[in-house]
Formats: C-alpha cells, sequence, structure tokens
C-alpha cells in the first residue's frame, strides 16, 4: 500500500507542474508465480497492475510511469540460509540500482533485471505461457522443500526427489 499512498500524494503535483515520471520498483514475483511467496507475489501483481492501469490513466498529462521488476538481488536483508547459498544468482544491489537509473532515463515502461534461468523465464512467460507454467509447476515443489538452498538455480529441474 505504501507506494499506492505515496503516489496519491505526489500526482496531484506532477498533474499541476504538466510532467512527472514514477518509477516503482516491484518484482519478478509480479511478473511470474514465485513459489514458496505466494503472498508476496500476490502483492506484487496488484502493484504492477496499479501501475499499469495508472500510467495508462496518466497518459495524456505528460506523466511517466516505469515499473521495473527486479529478480533476486544481493541484500542484507536475507535470513535464514548461509551467505554463499544465499549468493547464488543474486545479482548486485549497486547493478540493480544502475540498470534502474537506466530504464528510468530511457522512459521504459517495465524493465526486467535478472540472471538466468529468471531472466530466460521471463521471456518463456511472456511467449511461451504455457511452457513456463509447466518449467515453474516443476521447480516449484522443489524451491519449497530446498530450505532457501539454490532457490534460484536451474539444477532444481534436474534434482532427484528426496526418498521419504
Amino acid at each position: 500500500m505504501g507506494p499506492i499512498h505515496l503516489t496519491r500524494f505526489l500526482v496531484p503535483s506532477m498533474i499541476k507542474r504538466g510532467k512527472g515520471h514514477l518509477v516503482l520498483v516491484s518484482s519478478v514475483a509480479g511478473k511470474i508465480p514465485s513459489p514458496a511467496q505466494t503472498v508476496y507475489s500476490a502483492s506484487k501483481h496488484a502493484v504492477n497492475g496499479y501501475f499499469h492501469s495508472l500510467r495508462a490513466e496518466l497518459a495524456d498529462k505528460n506523466i511517466k510511469v516505469t515499473v521495473v521488476c527486479p529478480g533476486p538481488i544481493d541484500t542484507d536483508l536475507k535470513s535464514g540460509t548461509s551467505r554463499a547459498q544465499n549468493l547464488e544468482r543474486r545479482l548486485p544491489a549497486y547493478r540493480c540500482a544502475e540498470l534502474i537509473i537506466v530504464a528510468a532515463t530511457h522512459g521504459l515502461k517495465e524493465a526486467w533485471i535478472s540472471y538466468h534461468p529468471i531472466l530466460l523465464l521471463l521471456y518463456v512467460a511472456q511467449y511461451l505461457p504455457s511452457v513456463a507454467y509447466a518449467v515453474i509447476d516443476k521447480v516449484g515443489p522443489k524451491r519449497v522443500h530446498s530450505d532457501g538452498q539454490q532457490a534460484y538455480s536451474a539444477s532444481l529441474l534436474f534434482r532427484r526427489k528426496k526418498q521419504t
């Protein structure tokens, strides 16, 4: 709700000025399902929908909206796993910040910022959604049970189930 409340505060002054640019940092989880993060993913889908709709509403007022969807980022906000496990395929925070600036400067409507395999999965979901959902359905249960270890690794596709 924070981005929406802040936007409702800022937009009237942008309209009065006759220009503006809103840059929302969302998440890849707002574009594709994110197993083990159901509520987070749902909230990001909602925020993405809100800001994409808002862009259409403000288009004639010279107010741009850029929605940035980063994937796993190397931050100090991680918990529950060791640093070595958590850094697998995570983009450095400084690089993510640089790419957000590039996206905003170029007036992109949406930007996806991630390493593979997440970035590849975004493109597959865009153009071949049934294939992407099949991959997500295969990885999902393994990711839920991975306890945070290599949660973004392509190796989850090929790992065998543990015998119980």
